[in-house]
């Protein structure tokens, strides 16, 4: 094998391990998107069910665990948005009462989630459905982007449900109100660091 092959062959290696490790486990977060999960090794997927609690419309808690839908990134707690006729929408608040209900009324309050990695503040983070068997009920994070309560992140499964809610004009798509994105939102009130008030 000559030199010049040698060196090529290092090479193809070397970046197919970087690849391999970039696929593995997840990236950090770039600037304003803390939902995303942070690179780390991977971690085998394990499923939580039980009565779930509601704390923000990405964040719940499933039998005493802090649970964060991934790939999505929802309207904060507190956050508003300002209608066209000047009128205040409690975006925030009503994503939060919409996945309440959802849960409440499809399954009796009960959620079973599976997760696969944890979130830069060690919130275990993955899909969400309702009742008790994994991946049988309602994809919670892809309703609530299909609402118009949340954002999905680039280049993952909820983009189409993103489209298809600012074509109906649901939630902060509503034509004419204007919403920041949550991650600009957690900024302009310097909760970025925090997670927002999750």
């Amino acid at each position: 094998m000559t030199t010049a092959t040698s060196v090529l062959t290092a090479g193809i290696v070397m970046a197919a391990a970087v690849l391999m490790a970039r696929t593995s486990g997840a990236e950090c977060p770039r600037a304003g998107m803390s939902n995303r999960p942070c690179a780390n090794a991977p971690q085998p997927q394990r499923s939580i069910e039980g009565q779930a609690g509601v704390i923000s419309g990405d964040t719940l808690v499933v039998s005493g665990e802090r649970f964060r839908l991934q790939a999505i990134d929802a309207l904060e707690r507190n956050q508003s948005c300002i209608d066209a006729d000047g009128t205040i929408w409690a975006g925030g608040r009503e994503a939060k009462a919409w996945l309440e209900a959802t849960i409440r009324n499809n399954a009796a309050g009960q959620v079973s989630c599976n997760q696969g990695r944890q979130d830069r503040h060690g919130n275990a983070m993955g899909a969400c459905f309702t009742g008790r068997q994994s991946g049988q009920g309602i994809d919670l994070g892809g309703e609530m982007v299909r609402q118009g309560y949340a954002i999905a992140f680039l280049l993952n499964d909820y983009r189409q449900l993103e489209m298809e809610a600012q074509a109906a004009g649901r939630g902060m798509w509503k034509p004419g109100r204007r919403c920041d994105q949550p991650s600009e939102w957690r900024r302009t009130h310097h909760l970025q660091g925090q997670q927002g008030d999750r």
